[in-house]
């Protein structure tokens, strides 16, 4: 997944362009009963953007890129033998439901 967005203002915060890049694989084996999957969010640290305030006297610089990359690696395996036994009617009669 990749994204741009322009710079914007949200009051009197200053909202300079960011862009930002996720990528992720997943991999289906043992005749598909398990899944191994490996995903990155944030690969480039520049999906938060840098904000400003210039307003009379504050004079703010926020960079909230720090730390906010994760990387996540999954495993999942679906049994065999899983039998739903179906779903139970829902008594509504006390509501008045017919």
């Amino acid at each position: 997944m990749l994204f741009y967005r322009t710079p914007t203002i949200q009051g009197i915060w200053d909202l300079e362009s960011n862009w930002g890049a996720n990528v992720g694989v997943r991999y289906s084996f043992l005749k598909d009963n398990a899944i191994l999957s490996l995903q990155c969010n944030d690969v480039f640290e520049s999906i938060y953007p840098n904000t400003k305030v210039r307003f009379e006297i504050q004079n703010q610089d926020v960079n909230q890129n720090a730390y906010k990359r994760n990387i996540t690696l999954s495993f999942t395996y679906k049994f065999k033998g899983y039998k739903d036994k179906g779903h139970k009617e829902v008594d509504t009669s006390r509501f008045g439901i017919q």
